[in-house]
């Protein structure tokens, strides 16, 4: 064989070796990044233990487990289906501003 065509395989090649391990290194850096939680905040208009509600959050939890990516969920419960009076309707407006 030519020894320039047998350099320029070589060459190929350690250029290609070095694209894998870029792609590896990056790729690791990037999995590393994305590891962090994913943070949410649940608004519930009800109350815990209110069936409707807490299915929904069963099946917000299950969408996110299936991610295989960690979460974590914070709820604030208004609990205006058991106290819908104006006072406190006015007062969760204060806290949430």
């Amino acid at each position: 064989m030519n020894k320039k065509i047998i350099k320029t395989k070589k060459t190929k090649i350690k250029l290609h070796i070095l694209l894998v391990l870029i792609l590896l290194c990056t790729n690791s850096f990037t999995f590393a990044a994305n590891n962090t939680p994913y943070k949410i905040l649940l608004f519930n208009s009800y109350h815990l233990g209110y069936k409707w509600s807490d299915e929904i959050y069963s099946g917000i939890c299950t969408k996110f487990e299936a991610s295989n990516h960690p979460y974590e969920i914070d709820i604030e419960y208004m609990d205006t289906q058991r106290i819908a009076n104006p006072e406190y309707l006015t007062k969760l407006k204060l806290v949430y501003e």
